[in-house]
């Protein structure tokens, strides 16, 4: 039988450069957490964002980070890669 693995997603920190997250997966304590960047300039949607719209974030399937306030998805693998995407998300 497959147990399905659910992610948690934290932000950390917020910096004036970023936010800081830490993605977890739920109920296994023997997992390596992953901590992510994501960087202001790369992702000006966060403009003029509050703080506690930042702090909502959850991890949708497919390993999406979502901030359902600010309507922004993004996905791990660019945060993990992120010379592959070139483009800036604005």
């Amino acid at each position: 039988m497959n147990k399905t693995v659910e992610l948690q997603c934290e932000v950390t920190s917020i910096t004036p450069e970023g936010i800081n997250l830490l993605l977890s997966e739920d109920g296994n304590e023997a997992s390596e957490d992953t901590q992510y960047f994501v960087p202001f300039d790369h992702y000006t949607q966060f403009a003029g964002a509050t703080i506690e719209k930042i702090w909502n974030v959850k991890v949708l399937p497919e390993n999406i980070i979502a901030w359902p306030d600010l309507g922004i998805e993004i996905e791990t693998e660019i945060l993990e890669n992120p010379q592959r995407f070139y483009l800036k998300y604005t």
